[in-house]
């Protein structure tokens, strides 16, 4: 899977020299879903960081910065909530 080049920018991101790390399976699995839904055009790159960022600064405003231990656990809370607003799932 090829990255996007913005992946650098993105706010605590848990990597390595070769990139990203995970802990578990899930986490690779919502990166890569978040990955691929960009690439396929479901929404932006931009908009993806913006949504993680503002669930970042919602933790840390709760009093609950992440320290890297809950990093994807943010980035799932993200991407749901950005597939229910462009309407890429339907919960009811």
């Amino acid at each position: 899977m090829s990255l996007p080049d913005q992946t650098a920018d993105l706010p605590g991101l848990p990597k390595d020299g070769d990139g990203p790390v995970f802990a578990a399976p899930w986490q690779a699995q919502a990166f890569a879903l978040a990955v691929e839904l960009s690439k396929g055009g479901a929404f932006t790159w931009n908009e993806w960081a913006d949504t993680l960022g503002a669930v970042l600064r919602e933790a840390t405003a709760r009093g609950t910065p992440d320290d890297g231990s809950r990093y994807y656990e943010h980035w799932l809370i993200a991407l749901e909530r950005l597939c229910l607003a462009k309407g890429l799932t339907d919960l009811g």
